[in-house]
């Protein structure tokens, strides 16, 4: 019997008192992801065409004790819109064998405010049995990594912080190697 497809989907969102258009202009900008990400901890600098449909980015993420680097690839990037969407696997993991979750995020204006969400969708590879990686326990980690980010992305904007917190980084290199 051929295993059970396993897809699990989430939403979440807050609501930030910054006007849309800065928000939009901040989370879409991939580099300011390990500002804010639970899990995303560095992403390569984006070149040409990155932002285009199909256009490929790394990153490396850290995720239930595991490290491993990660390729997103474009899906819909509008920043009109205010929102992109990714499809993100482990790289050079072969298409159908490391499981596929695809991002969403959207920024709902407001007027002084706005709304952010992220929505995602996973499917897990075959491989991580239900009895090791249950369900729940992926639910959990998306309500605690969505929470945690988008709190970060709140706290960063509406206290202006953006500038302090991507100083941070050069600040701490120069320091700690």
């Amino acid at each position: 019997m051929p295993p059970v497809e396993r897809i699990i989907t989430h939403h979440s969102c807050t609501t930030v008192s910054r006007p849309a258009a800065e928000v939009s202009r901040y989370v879409l900008d991939p580099t300011t992801m390990p500002h804010w990400s639970a899990v995303i901890y560095d992403v390569d600098p984006p070149t040409a065409g990155v932002f285009e449909k199909g256009g490929r980015l790394r990153g490396r993420m850290h995720i239930l004790g595991l490290s491993l680097a990660v390729e997103g690839e474009m899906v819909e990037f509008d920043p009109a819109g205010m929102r992109a969407a990714i499809a993100v696997r482990p790289a050079g993991v072969p298409a159908g064998e490391g499981g596929l979750l695809e991002h969403e995020l959207s920024v709902e204006d407001l007027g002084d405010a706005c709304v952010l969400h992220f929505r995602n969708r996973l499917r897990l590879p075959d491989w991580i049995p239900p009895e090791v990686v249950g369900d729940g326990l992926v639910r959990h980690l998306f309500d605690q990594t969505a929470t945690f980010a988008l709190a970060n992305i709140r706290y960063i904007l509406e206290a202006s912080l953006e500038s302090t917190v991507a100083g941070f980084a050069d600040l701490a290199r120069h320091h700690l190697g």
